[in-house]
């Protein structure tokens, strides 16, 4: 059996230069192609973090693990603590340069305002499923390729959340998802009811990872930074040992699972962003009081 070489940390910072490039670059409307890049960059650049961190340790450089800010995961420390090795000297402009190219471009393509929306119950609703349930249950066998499945009301107030609060839109789900086309599957069904694609996040979906715990996958979606502003629109409480996001302030909204994303969430979520209605026709609506409850951050941990 053939051991495949280790890429040499050279060549994973030219890998990271290119996809940094590719994702700069692509002018294309595929918003998978646009993801699959930007999952694909801030992999690149943390295997080049890893690589860097495990050769100043082999030089000697540092006594306690790999000079990296655990609460900036964007970041590059290329100072040194004693004489390092000529394969490290020699890279260290470079790697500069990538810690300051890589920041520019999560900068441009990360959002500061995040909204997170469950799938079920959130943007569906009793209604939808009753009416699905009353036509012609054969029509609908196929959940991710029906326009029914979801609540044209709550599609239409998210869209109008994440304009007015300036926010982009990661979804989520329950469900365990088969493989890489049903996600995008889905997503293409709420952009053709109506949803606009320009709101939605380059990294637009929480991946499904192996755990049951899909509170587990909030924290282990790459894109977190720590100047992020999240709202989790939910149809059930995070449980209370939930692991901490790498956000400045997160904030969980527990939907009625029946009613789906109404009006009341609509408020709750424009004033949690300190946001105005585009139409002022809602404000003569009482909000709704104590809906939004506070979801754990590693800011807040780090400031006790």
């Amino acid at each position: 059996m053939v051991t495949k070489k280790k890429p040499s940390l050279e060549q994973l910072i030219k890998r990271s230069f290119r996809l940094i490039q590719s994702l700069e670059t692509y002018n294309g409307n595929d918003f998978e192609v646009r993801r699959t890049l930007f999952v694909k960059m801030v992999a690149s650049f943390k295997s080049v973090r890893a690589e860097w961190a495990r050769l100043q340790s082999f030089a000697g450089m540092i006594d306690k693990g790999p000079v990296v800010r655990r609460e900036d995961r964007n970041f590059i420390d290329t100072t040194s603590l004693g004489k390092p090795l000529p394969e490290i000297s020699s890279l260290q402009d470079e790697l500069s340069r990538l810690s300051l190219e890589y920041r520019r471009t999560r900068a441009k393509l990360s959002h500061t305002r995040i909204v997170f929306a469950d799938i079920e119950q959130v943007l569906t609703s009793f209604r939808t499923d009753f009416r699905r349930l009353c036509i012609d249950d054969e029509l609908y066998q196929n959940i991710l390729g029906s326009r029914s499945q979801f609540d044209p009301s709550s599609l239409h107030l998210l869209t109008q959340l994440c304009r007015a609060a300036n926010a982009k839109l990661v979804v989520k789900s329950n469900k365990r998802f088969s493989n890489v086309e049903e996600p995008k599957r889905l997503v293409e069904v709420l952009i053709d009811l109506g949803f606009d694609g320009a709101l939605l996040h380059p990294e637009w979906i929480v991946p499904v990872g192996t755990s049951d715990c899909r509170w587990q996958e909030m924290s282990n979606w790459v894109s977190w930074s720590s100047t992020n502003v999240a709202l989790i629109l939910t149809n059930d409480a995070p449980p209370l040992s939930v692991s901490p996001l790498l956000a400045k302030k997160a904030m969980s909204l527990l939907v009625d699972p029946l009613e789906g994303f109404g009006a009341r969430d609509y408020l709750s979520a424009l004033e949690y962003f300190d946001s105005k209605p585009h139409d002022l026709t809602f404000s003569r609506f009482e909000r709704a009081s104590g809906a939004v409850r506070r979801y754990p951050t590693l800011n807040e941990h780090f400031a006790r």
